[in-house]
């Protein structure tokens, strides 16, 4: 009997390991790619269509994490490594559907979150859903690129394309 309890815990630990979706290998960044002239503040929000911006879902992360260069890139801001994106979707994000809010940094730095609220003050928002993510191959663009013009948006893409210039 000894013998045979000496292997239980090598099963366990061989069930664990093969069940686990905590390996699967998933997408763990969004890439942002930012083709504009000025830093942008970056955040996401699972409760759509609660599209409130809030002041914990920009400041609960640094500044390098969040924010995007002008005509410069950033894997930082929507990396999500527990376990991937494709899980959260799938466990957290119950609509289906992922929003993206992009600010300008200087009103972030300059004014307060009940200004930045009531004002409306975000630059673009994408409301991604997973088969989006896929088809751009985990990569958004701000302002929008013509392979996103098909991903709901607001502005809406056309409109999005004349405010950002």
């Amino acid at each position: 009997m000894r013998n045979r309890l000496k292997y239980i815990p090598n099963l366990i630990l061989i069930l664990i390991l093969t069940s686990c979706e905590y390996w699967d290998s998933g997408h763990d960044i969004i890439a942002f790619i930012n083709d504009s002239d000025v830093a942008l503040d970056i955040t996401s929000q699972l409760d759509y269509p609660d599209l409130d911006i809030g002041e914990k879902s920009i400041l609960a992360f640094p500044e390098w994490s969040r924010r995007v260069a002008p005509h410069s890139g950033n894997t930082e801001a929507l990396k999500y490594q527990s376990p991937n994106w494709e899980i959260r979707f799938r466990d957290d994000i119950r609509s289906g559907v992922l929003v993206i809010q992009i600010l300008d940094s200087k009103i972030v730095d300059s004014l307060d979150w009940d200004t930045i609220r009531s004002g409306n003050m975000v630059l673009q928002q994408y409301f991604v859903t997973l088969n989006d993510l896929e088809r751009l191959n985990w990569i958004l663009y701000y302002p929008p690129r013509e392979i996103m013009k098909n991903i709901k948006m607001s502005p809406p893409y056309k409109e999005a394309k004349k405010i950002a210039k």
